[in-house]
């Protein structure tokens, strides 16, 4: 949307055929729209984040947070929880949160005294974004809201989304860092 990096002008990209492909990648999300689909994202602002850090030493980092967010708020039917893993999360490769959640999952997962998000997930795999379109897809979803939320842009498709999933969204200002981190 942007039309910067691989997504230049150079490489043949304008315009339209941003519209084109944002137009395909909103077919994608909606044929799920008939699912539950739910959508979550969450930003930390860095700079608040940095002065919590002063407040709270051993403060999560802001991939912890993101993640602790948006997989922790998962909502799996009580029913499938125990009995089944229907989740499988995605991330684009060399992606920060891939790593953060990984780590927590791995070790956790078939601890018996685990409960929540960590027995919900079946696996987590890393996928090429230029070769995926539901990453393609999450990714201008994300990019949209995000733009929304922090008001560096009120681009029109924004009501798109909204339409197409619910969404849950978290902006971690230094009140909510501190509100929700003191003391962990």
């Amino acid at each position: 949307m942007s039309l910067k990096g691989h997504f230049n002008g150079n490489n043949g990209w304008d315009e339209a055929k941003v519209y084109a492909l944002v137009k395909d990648l909103f077919k994608v999300i909606g044929k799920f729209r008939t699912e539950e689909f739910e959508a979550y994202s969450c930003n930390v602002i860095l700079s608040d984040y940095q002065r919590a850090r002063f407040r709270i030493p051993k403060l999560r980092s802001p991939e912890a947070i993101c993640v602790n967010f948006c997989v922790g708020n998962l909502r799996i039917p009580t029913q499938d929880i125990e009995t089944l893993k229907p989740v499988e999360l995605f991330f684009d490769e060399n992606e920060p949160f891939l790593n953060t959640i990984y780590r927590i999952w791995d070790q956790v997962k078939n601890k018996s005294q685990t409960r929540g998000w960590p027995k919900q997930i079946a696996d987590i795999k890393s996928v090429n974004s230029k070769t995926s379109l539901p990453i393609q897809a999450a990714d201008m979803f994300a990019w949209i809201v995000h733009r929304h939320l922090t008001g560096s842009n009120n681009h029109p498709w924004y009501a798109a989304t909204i339409l197409l999933a619910d969404h849950y969204s978290k902006i971690y200002d230094y009140e909510k860092i501190v509100a929700e981190y003191a003391n962990v």
